[in-house]
């Protein structure tokens, strides 16, 4: 299999077992097996210690973007400004 067959067949199974997820534990078993990990304070860290919320956002990206690693600390700025905009209105 060449790169980009290697890398569609994660995408597919990444979807399915991110479907059939629905605790924690089933995230923390996705970010493991597939090794997925993300950008905190320029360092790349687990993501184990995240809220399921995060977690699911991650594995999202890896489905969306798998060339790419998710920046925790964007994320949280635009959850924050999305909440201020919200509570302005």
């Amino acid at each position: 299999m060449d790169v980009e067959e290697l890398l569609e067949k994660r995408i597919v199974e990444l979807k399915i077992h991110l479907q059939n997820a629905k605790t924690k534990q089933d995230y923390d078993t996705i970010l493991n097996n597939y090794d997925i990990k993300m950008k905190k304070n320029n360092k790349i860290v687990s993501a184990l210690r995240t809220t399921k919320r995060v977690k699911k956002s991650i594995i999202q990206m890896a489905i969306d973007e798998p060339e790419d690693i998710f920046d925790y600390d964007s994320f949280i700025i635009k959850i924050k400004t999305k909440l201020l905009t919200k509570n302005s209105s």
